[in-house]
């Protein structure tokens, strides 16, 4: 199929298993927000290479695998606001580098450190605003 979006946005979606959009490699665009998802699997988005914007606001998540973006390169979007997020694995964003907004406000968050966003040299816009961050460590933002 040549579609390059797709909308699942107010369903009741939990998990998102390995490889679930592989027959859409023309994907530049997944809508995903308000659901009910819990789980990601470490390869569900491998396929998306020409992704560019993912929605997975207004969700259940609490941890993400640090191998879940490890295909998407090409992503510019990524919204992961209003989950329930605690912590965020050092490497999650290293893939990246394409990465211009990413929105991580209304979730958990504890701390931020000088490996979160080091790679993401593009970012222009990121939003953190209503965490509970109690700690940002030097560099965090270099």
């Amino acid at each position: 199929p040549r579609q390059t979006a797709f909308n699942l946005r107010s369903n009741n979606i939990i998990l998102i298993k390995n490889r679930a959009f592989s027959g859409m490699p023309n994907l530049i665009q997944l809508n995903l927000e308000i659901n009910k998802i819990k789980s990601i699997e470490t390869n569900a988005f491998d396929d998306l290479n020409r992704l560019r914007l993912l929605n997975l606001s207004l969700n259940q998540l609490i941890n993400i695998n640090e191998n879940i973006f490890k295909n998407t390169t090409r992503i510019e979007i990524l919204d992961l606001s209003e989950n329930k997020l605690t912590n965020l694995n050092n490497s999650l964003f290293q893939n990246l580098e394409a990465l211009q907004t990413l929105n991580l406000q209304k979730n958990r968050l504890k701390f931020i450190n000088q490996f979160h966003f080091d790679k993401l040299k593009n970012l222009r816009f990121l939003r953190l605003n209503n965490n509970q961050l109690s700690k940002i460590e030097k560099k965090s933002f270099d």
